[in-house]
């Protein structure tokens, strides 16, 4: 993949993130930050009756 596809690829997902908020219920979360640049990130999962993941979302701010 070139340079430029390649940053336009992160661009396009810094501007319209898949997955984007929170869940109402979350069973597995984890929250992480970047001392060196103030990145912050949380993720969570929510399992299915079958153990599975049934749903993800993620919340935080950084640069792209």
């Amino acid at each position: 993949m070139d340079d430029q596809l390649y940053r336009e690829y992160i661009l396009e997902h810094y501007k319209h993130p898949h997955n984007w908020g929170t869940l109402d219920r979350a069973d597995m979360e984890a929250h992480d930050v970047n001392p060196l640049c103030g990145d912050e990130l949380k993720i969570q999962v929510a399992l299915g009756p079958d153990g599975k993941v049934a749903d993800v979302a993620f919340d935080g701010h950084g640069c792209a």
